[in-house]
């Protein structure tokens, strides 16, 4: 315990010695100029006698980085702009702590340690400039290794060669500086050192690696029969690789080189085969759908049915399969349709006249028929033996796809007009024109029956249902070439169309047993959705030579539908 006392009281004693002492403490200098013992003034005049007074010009630090950067700072900048005199007070002012016991331990201290103030003591060095400006410079020097990086365009590969890493650490920069500066100021002369790092390098590109991620083969476009559509083609892409490596190596780091792809389509574009497949209109109809709204209901839906529907080479269209079954619940309504002779009200009718007009188009793209039957009765939206009846479960239309391309069907119903029109789209392979023509072979006319009915007022008729001929008929394909020659006649089909019978109500008792009474007189009304013909049809003259268009529709009565 007595020893703690003496050094205590040692230590308080030197310090309050200090305390009154009027020289800088022992073992201290100012840029390597002892100053230990001398007063304020005579350190001053040591400082200056050993040159410290220096032009402040003079006094920088330059620190040089790879790649030609540096960083440069002024000795004013740091703080280094002392005189002499400011110098001196500095030795003058160390150690001498307002704490007498500290200021006690400085002096002691003093006896076995040197101390240069101007390079130990940071104070007269202005350090958050230097730190600040040392950060600055160190994060603008610093930069991750960048490999080399590509993006591919349509026409180009841009390649931005890489560059090495680099990383500077900032308290080595900071030490280095701040020894640049003192020494600089000792010297009265700029200092210049080498600031050398280590690098990481970064990845060469490979450009091979590259044309096997780029290089595509050619791919011819084709029709997709499951999709019914063109599947586009596949241009071929590379590019010269030994141009490629040249460019890359003559580059500067960080620059982009443009390489030039080459494109090389296929044999089949996908254009080529636009202007194949379903280019052409290889036959178009259109006709007016007559009749009540309900019927004219019936044909839109049927026709909204197909539409747009593709046969593929070897496909069979058949109708009841396409349009399916003619109910109330898929949105069909009663039309006027032909039952045991008469006209009768049944869900779908009046389809038969969309049906038709596919057996017209067929026959005239030249299609295989595979199954048509026609109607009991002529109808009047299409010539004689070139309609199509059908009936759900019993009578269907088919016909084949015998050529070697796709064709689309399409139809459109015209809600102003009331017309229907049927396209068929494909592939037109030859210049060749078809004509379908008809010969009558037999006309049967039709009877005029009288029934009596009591709705009908005396004097008065009604005409309940217009009649119509009955014609057996041949159809006959006509084939011309681009030159109007007739080069072919086929034997199509024959149809046999019972005729109408004209069926007249009376009034009750205006009838003689056994035979039809002539009416006084005939309304003209006519109940029946389906328009009225004359009586007696007039037989079709011999096919003319066939003009550009197809041939007109035969003015005959009675619509049909299932």
């Amino acid at each position: 315990m007595a020893l703690v006392v003496v050094v205590v009281g040692g230590i308080l004693g030197a310090g309050l010695y200090a305390g009154g002492m009027g020289t800088v403490f022992p073992n201290v200098s100012a840029s390597g100029v002892p100053l230990g013992g001398l007063t304020l003034s005579e350190a001053a005049r040591a400082l200056a006698g050993a040159g410290y007074d220096k032009s402040l010009e003079q006094v920088y630090a330059v620190i040089n980085f790879p790649d030609d950067e540096s960083l440069v700072v002024k000795g004013t900048e740091a703080g280094l702009s002392l005189t002499s005199q400011q110098a001196a007070q500095v030795a003058y002012d160390y150690g001498r702590s307002p704490n007498v016991f500290r200021r006690g331990v400085n002096y002691l201290t003093s006896f076995f340690k040197s101390v240069d103030v101007l390079r130990d003591k940071l104070g007269p060095l202005n350090e958050g400039y230097l730190r600040g400006v040392v950060r600055e410079r160190v994060e603008a020097f610093n930069r991750k290794a960048e490999k080399d990086s590509y993006t591919v365009t349509e026409t180009q590969i841009l390649i931005t060669k890489g560059s090495a890493g680099r990383k500077a650490d900032e308290d080595a920069v900071y030490t280095m500086l701040v020894d640049a500066l003192v020494k600089s100021a000792e010297q009265n002369a700029p200092v210049e050192v080498e600031y050398n790092i280590g690098s990481e390098g970064g990845d060469t590109i490979d450009l091979e690696a590259i044309l096997n991620d780029v290089r595509v083969e050619p791919v011819n476009a084709r029709y997709d029969p499951e999709t019914y559509s063109i599947v586009p083609h596949v241009n071929g892409v590379s590019f010269d690789l030994e141009a490629a490596r040249k460019a890359l190596e003559s580059a500067d780091t960080g620059e982009t080189v443009a390489i030039d792809l080459v494109i090389a389509p296929p044999d089949v574009t996908t254009e080529a085969l636009e202007k194949i497949y379903f280019a052409d209109v290889l036959v178009e109809k259109t006709t007016h759908v007559a009749g009540t709204s309900n019927r004219r209901h019936n044909v839109r839906l049927a026709a909204e049915t197909i539409n747009n529907l593709v046969l593929n080479p070897g496909d069979t269209f058949s109708f009841n399969k396409t349009v399916g079954q003619r109910t109330l619940e898929r949105g069909y309504k009663p039309a006027g349709a032909y039952v045991g002779g008469e006209v009768v009200d049944e869900v779908g009718g009046g389809i038969c006249q969309v049906s038709s007009m596919l057996y017209h188009n067929a026959l005239y793209a030249d299609l295989e028929i595979v199954s048509r039957k026609n109607h009991m009765f002529t109808v009047s939206y299409l010539p004689l033996g070139i309609d199509a009846t059908i009936n759900w479960g019993t009578i269907d239309f088919k016909f084949k796809n015998n050529t070697d391309y796709p064709i689309r069907i399409v139809t459109h119903y015209d809600e102003e007009k009331h017309d229907l029109t049927v396209t068929f789209y494909g592939t037109k392979t030859s210049d060749k024109r078809i004509e379908v023509v008809y010969e009558v072979i037999k006309k049967t006319n039709p009877e005029t029956i009288y029934k009596e009915d009591p709705s009908v007022a005396e004097g008065k008729t009604v005409t309940k249902q217009s009649g119509s001929a009955g014609y057996t008929v041949d159809t006959y394909k006509l084939v011309y070439d681009k030159d109007g020659k007739l080069e072919s006649k086929t034997y199509i089909d024959r149809s046999t169309y019972r005729p109408q019978n004209k069926i007249v109500l009376v009034p009750v008792g205006s009838l003689t047993q056994g035979e039809a009474g002539a009416p006084a007189q005939e309304t003209g009304a006519n109940e029946s959705p389906a328009p009225e013909a004359p009586e007696t049809p007039v037989t079709p003259p011999p096919a003319p030579e066939p003009p550009a268009g197809e041939p007109a529709d035969a003015q005959t009565a009675g619509e049909a539908a299932e």
